[in-house]
């Protein structure tokens, strides 16, 4: 028997969050005085304004701006020729369960301010064929999941300058969790073949989805788990090939 939360659970703890960059460009204030850098790179995976990285031998920087996959900016000052061209980011919680029993967990977890942000929330009951015995794959997983970070209300301030809008769901948590989807979790998908079947003729429907909420039974809505939260959901037929590596 397959156990897809359990693969699914040990996949999403061995996807590789590190943030790598090539290049780094100095920013410089009115003056004109060095403020910082913006470390370049192809992927940034879930970074995002107001989130740190961990640079080693330098410690944790405060993310001041970025633009994804191209840079992202931090109050470094240093010389950048002696930083490694890696950093640390925040890993990918797993989090699974219908809503109701997840918003109840995740309400103890808020409580205790373990938020444990970003979340890759995967939805239960899961609907899944058992192939034939001819067949490499052992199931076919018709899955729902969630890749979801914090965010506020739209209309919202964040501060005194900022106000949350539409724009900013989608500049600042929408596709920073679709980039970190399809960079790294779709990526480990297709390339851990031994355990997930091909994804070529696999159709994949992601969804952005901006302060996240659902009906109530009165026709209002509510947010989803008592938190606020944007990010994209995913539906995805997800093949699961049979363990070869059992001698019983």
């Amino acid at each position: 028997m397959i156990q897809i939360r359990k693969i699914l659970e040990d996949a999403i703890n061995a996807i590789d969050t590190t943030f790598y960059w090539k290049t780094a460009t100095p920013v410089y204030d009115d003056t004109p005085t060095l403020i910082g850098y913006r470390l370049n790179s192809c992927d940034t995976l879930h970074i995002r304004p107001n989130t740190y990285i961990t640079i080693a031998g330098e410690g944790s920087f405060l993310v001041e701006d970025f633009s994804l996959n191209q840079w992202v900016q931090i109050p470094f000052t240093g010389d950048p020729d002696t930083l490694p061209k890696t950093a640390a980011t925040r890993p990918i919680y797993f989090d699974f369960g219908t809503l109701k029993d997840t918003e109840m967990e995740r309400s103890y977890e808020v409580e205790y301010n373990e938020s444990n942000l970003p979340m890759f929330w995967l939805r239960t009951p899961i609907n899944s064929t058992i192939q034939d015995e001819m067949s490499a794959i052992d199931t076919l997983a018709d899955l729902q999941f969630f890749v979801l970070d914090y965010c506020y209300p739209v209309g919202a301030p964040e501060g005194v300058a900022k106000i949350w809008f539409t724009k900013e769901h989608q500049l600042e948590v929408v596709e920073p969790m679709q980039n970190l989807f399809e960079n790294r979790i779709l990526k480990y998908f297709k390339d851990n073949r031994s355990i997930f079947s091909d994804l070529t003729n696999t159709t994949i429907d992601v969804r952005g989805r901006v302060f996240i909420s659902q009906e109530d039974e009165d026709g209002g809505t509510k947010t989803l788990f008592n938190e606020n939260l944007s990010g994209v959901e995913v539906r995805m037929e997800l093949g699961f090939n049979k363990n070869l590596q059992c001698n019983c």
